[in-house]
């Protein structure tokens, strides 16, 4: 079973070489762009579950992940963000509408960020009482302000 330290670093692998994938044909639509990150969320959270459940013969009871999208519909990171966050939820109701992720769905919950840190902080503090497993962040700066509580929590993040 991959560490989740493993798995980030074999995440973050996939996305780099996705990235460069995508300059080399020197493809500048954000369509490309978003489907990179799309690809790489359901990478992340294959892994992830490939690691956290094994197969068992008990009673069949439905199995959930919680997912964290942080995301900026509205505010100063609205015009970019809505559209990519958008994405990201019509993406986990496709996962699920075609079995989940071996056969496991995942709950997105969310909270509209706006971009703003203190928001994303408190948006970090809802999902973790939430349990998620994975998060996003839709900036830099709360990425920069959050990355020590994902490191001390093993809580795998993607930032848009």
């Amino acid at each position: 079973m991959l560490q989740v330290r493993q798995k980030i670093i074999i995440i973050l692998h996939l996305k780099q070489n996705l990235d460069i994938q995508n300059m080399s044909t020197k493809r500048q639509s954000s369509t490309a762009t978003y489907g990179v990150g799309l690809v790489a969320v359901g990478m992340c959270l294959a892994l992830i579950l490939s690691g956290t459940y094994s197969g068992s013969s008990a009673a069949p009871a439905e199995k959930v992940v919680i997912i964290g999208v942080n995301g900026g519909w509205t505010g100063p990171a609205g015009t970019t963000g809505a559209p990519i966050f958008n994405g990201v939820m019509d993406y986990l109701k496709y996962t699920n509408d075609h079995g989940g992720i071996k056969g496991i769905r995942v709950k997105a919950i969310w909270e509209d960020s706006q971009g703003l840190i203190p928001k994303q902080v408190l948006a970090h503090r809802r999902f973790r009482e939430k349990r998620a497993i994975v998060e996003t962040v839709c900036s830099s700066g709360g990425l920069e302000t959050l990355a020590p509580s994902f490191q001390k929590e093993q809580i795998p993040c993607f930032i848009y």
